[in-house]
């Protein structure tokens, strides 16, 4: 019994200690075994593909979207007190060309666009620039100012006239005297234009009367000749043949028809004194009643005033409804920008994305280098995008459209100097392409196949970075320059 017991215990480390010994061989590495696990693995290719997309390169700044600068209604009523009568717009209203901003004294302040304030009235004795400005404007709002010139006519006042019924009021009134100057030289026309109707019946009946006597003439001498061929007739009274001879008063023609031309020259100088009294007639356009902005329609930010009040200082505060971008570049970025082109411009956080034209691009730097760049929006800008500081993206090279792009790091170069391609056809099965790079990108490159096929979606092998012709290699052998 002694004996199994023996037995079974030796078995029974003997088992332990072979266990020990499987396990220790199993976790235990060699130093040959070591070495093999640490060697890499077989290589496998590391691929990219190939893409359709349009590629561009562009000019990248910030730029702050602002509305343009506020501007101040000032109200000047002349010599009587500046009293506010209605205050048609509220704050938030949009004030357009035509509108009425205020009333004082019971009379329009009109906006109008154009860049020079109105500095003194508009009637028929004025020209100038101020003028053509304020025709532009009529002939803006389809009120038909005539030809657009620097000078105030019948045409321009009719406009003006316009103007104001559009506005509902009624156009300042012409002074009496005007007024009665005109009907005056009116009369004198009308007087000199019956003196050239008389003038003129004068010398035709004249003419008339002397034609008649020139026949009679006539007549007369051929009856005298027949007379001495016939017969003679018992002879008259001496007394009678005088009184029947005696010639009658010939019109004297020329006077008549100075008489003629001096009453035209009445009637041509009364017309004349009619159309200056008329031009003085014509309806004018207070400065007092008008005010000119660069550009409308603007937004009022504020009114300061309310009916009743003496204006002494702003009545109104507007700002313009127009907003821009105003953004600054390096000298270098200047002179791949002109004015017209299209930038995008975006805001993440905001999710906004719109587009905006370059308005202006500055001559002179800034202090820090930069040229100011101002950019207009197009279209409907977000309220919340008011303020913002935005990034400004200016393409300056666009590829046109979608075109096959590769990463730089897919090309390669053979010894020729061609630009090739790797495309994995296959497992272990790979196919040289070879192509012409075009724009470069965004780390990608435009290329065009020359021999061999490529299309989008194929697997490129990635190889070592490429220098594309015409770019310097730093690492490029001298030896043909020391030659």
């Amino acid at each position: 019994m002694k004996h199994r017991t023996l037995l079974a215990a030796v078995t029974a480390i003997a088992v332990f200690f072979a266990m020990v010994g499987w396990f220790v061989g199993r976790t235990i590495t060699s130093p040959e075994d070591a070495a093999a696990q640490k060697s890499a693995p077989v290589a496998s290719l590391i691929t990219v593909p190939v893409e359709k997309k349009t590629l561009s390169q562009s000019v990248v700044v910030r730029g702050t979207l602002e509305a343009s600068e506020s501007s101040d209604i000032t109200i000047s009523a002349g010599d009587l007190t500046a009293i506010i009568t209605a205050t048609p717009k509220e704050v938030g209203d949009q004030l357009k060309e035509g509108d009425v901003a205020i009333e004082v004294v019971g009379r329009p302040v009109i906006t109008l666009e154009g860049v020079l304030p109105a500095f003194r009235d508009l009637g028929p004795e004025v020209e100038g620039p101020d003028v053509k400005q304020l025709e532009t404007s009529l002939q803006r709002l389809g009120l038909r100012p005539g030809t657009v010139d620097e000078i105030y006519d019948s045409a321009t006042a009719q406009a003006v006239v316009a103007l104001y019924k559009r506005a509902g009021y009624v156009a300042p009134k012409v002074s009496t005297e005007a007024t009665q100057a005109v009907i005056s030289a009116t009369q004198n026309v009308e007087e000199n234009e019956e003196g050239v109707r008389l003038a003129k019946k004068a010398l035709t009946d004249a003419q008339n009367s002397s034609s008649l006597a020139t026949v009679s003439f006539h007549v007369s001498d051929s009856e005298n000749k027949i007379l001495t061929e016939e017969p003679q007739l018992p002879e008259q009274d001496e007394s009678e043949d005088e009184s029947l001879n005696e010639p009658e008063a010939v019109p004297d023609l020329d006077q008549l028809q100075r008489d003629v031309t001096a009453a035209q020259r009445a009637l041509t100088q009364a017309k004349a004194d009619l159309a200056t009294a008329q031009s003085s007639a014509l309806v004018r356009l207070p400065a007092s009643e008008v005010q000119f902005f660069a550009a409308l329609p603007q937004k009022v930010q504020s009114v300061n005033v309310d009916v009743g009040d003496t204006a002494t200082d702003s009545a109104m505060s507007i700002s313009g409804s127009a907003l821009t971008i105003t953004s600054g570049v390096s000298a270098s970025d200047k002179k791949l920008l002109t004015v017209d082109d299209i930038a995008t411009v975006t805001e993440d956080s905001l999710g906004v994305t719109l587009e905006a034209k370059i308005v202006s691009i500055a001559d002179t730097a800034t202090e820090n280098g930069r040229f100011i760049v101002k950019l207009e929006p197009i279209g409907k800008i977000p309220d919340e995008a008011v303020g913002q500081n935005m990034k400004v993206e200016i393409p300056i090279v666009s590829s046109g459209g979608e075109v096959l792009a590769v990463p730089l790091a897919a090309l390669s170069s053979t010894g020729s100097g061609n630009v090739r391609v790797e495309v994995e056809r296959g497992e272990g099965v790979i196919e040289t392409v070879t192509v012409k790079p075009g724009l470069k990108a965004e780390g990608f490159v435009q290329v065009n196949v020359l021999e061999g096929s490529l299309q989008e979606g194929d697997r490129l092998v990635v190889g070592r970075d490429l220098v594309l012709p015409g770019e310097k290699n730093s690492d490029e052998d001298t030896s043909e320059d020391s030659e």
